[in-house]
């Protein structure tokens, strides 16, 4: 083996390696969650703007 396909071969090597770990780890930022923040904000109630009686909206 020639020493310049020696250093082709490492070059690859580590590309292949590099490779590997940046899909490694864009595979796992976008599986992460975010992280829930210690005071959660407080949603406020929802109002209705027209009171609409029980099974109305079922019927065709």
């Amino acid at each position: 083996m020639t020493p310049a396909t020696y250093i082709l071969l490492l070059i690859l090597g580590w590309l292949a390696l590099a490779l590997a770990i940046l899909w490694a780890m864009l595979r796992l930022a976008r599986r992460a969650r975010p992280v829930a923040t210690s005071s959660p904000s407080v949603l406020p109630k929802a109002t209705p703007t027209a009171p609409v009686s029980p099974g109305k909206h079922l019927v065709c």
